[in-house]
């Protein structure tokens, strides 16, 4: 029963931070700009991306030790 209340949090968790993606990416300030030579796109491309993934990884491993799974 546990998991299924967790995967609600998690899923709703992912749900607000990707409303809030621009915002949060423009907060924190995480944006490649492109330089021309190696980077050929032409606007700054967010990179808090990754944070979610790690931040996602934390959460469910937080997870797990705490209900011995």
């Amino acid at each position: 029963m546990e998991i299924f209340f967790f995967s609600i949090f998690l899923i709703i968790f992912n749900y607000i931070i990707y409303i809030k993606f621009e915002a949060i990416s423009k907060k924190l300030v995480f944006f490649d700009k492109p330089d021309g030579k190696l980077k050929k796109h032409l606007q700054p491309i967010s990179l808090i991306g990754g944070l979610i993934i790690l931040l996602n990884m934390y959460l469910i491993i937080f997870f797990f030790k705490i209900f011995n799974y």
